[in-house]
């Protein structure tokens, strides 16, 4: 596992790290529409890095590849799709 990731077993496995919560203060930037969306892709990347995690404690490696990035339809906002590689 990463050096600089903290793993923390157990029913409530969380990982953390490199990576930074959106506070309330930030959040307020957000429109409630948006800040919806945010913690459903917070929450889902959560439930996939445990998946990774387990997968890699079952001897498997992990990669993720872009295999293509979504626009919307005003052109001012864009997210990378990915697939896994798995071996």
């Amino acid at each position: 596992m990463d050096s600089n990731l903290e793993n923390t077993i157990g029913s409530d496995e969380k990982l953390s790290g490199r990576f930074k919560s959106v506070s309330e203060d930030e959040g307020r930037q957000y429109s409630p529409e948006q800040m919806q969306a945010l913690k459903k892709v917070a929450d889902d990347l959560h439930r996939f890095n445990l998946s990774v995690t387990q997968a890699v404690d079952a001897g498997l490696k992990v990669e993720l590849m872009r295999v293509s990035r979504y626009h919307n339809a005003e052109g001012r906002a864009w997210g990378d799709q990915t697939v896994p590689i798995i071996s």
